[in-house]
């Protein structure tokens, strides 16, 4: 089995190759999910439903271009590298997401 340089990852001794043994986890900081604002843990939500710019837009009332930045900083701020990964941390972590909301609208 041949593998690229860009994507060689650790290959245990019993490993197949394929995408479930070679790709990497995402790993998030503890804090990070609480270190976004409430609009943008909404975003990561309906990210992860898979829905395009133009549909989060239309369902938050706002400018495609301001979820477009919301996606952007959302990616940044979890040192995500695609909307992929974006939909897989939400979809993986959404009872922690919701959990945060609800503590956050309670201390106010």
């Amino acid at each position: 089995m041949t593998v690229s340089p860009r994507k060689s990852y650790a290959l245990d001794e019993g490993s197949t190759g394929t995408a479930c043994d070679t790709a990497p986890a995402i790993a998030l900081e503890p804090d990070a999910l609480a270190a976004l604002s409430a609009r943008q843990r909404e975003v990561l939500i309906l990210l992860g439903l898979g829905l395009s710019n133009r549909v989060l837009a239309r369902r938050l009332g706002i400018t495609e271009r301001t979820a477009k930045a919301h996606v952007t900083c959302i990616l940044d701020r979890l040192g995500l590298r695609s909307r992929l990964e974006a939909a897989l941390v939400a979809n993986m972590n959404h009872a922690a997401i919701c959990r945060i909301c609800m503590e956050q609208k309670e201390n106010t």
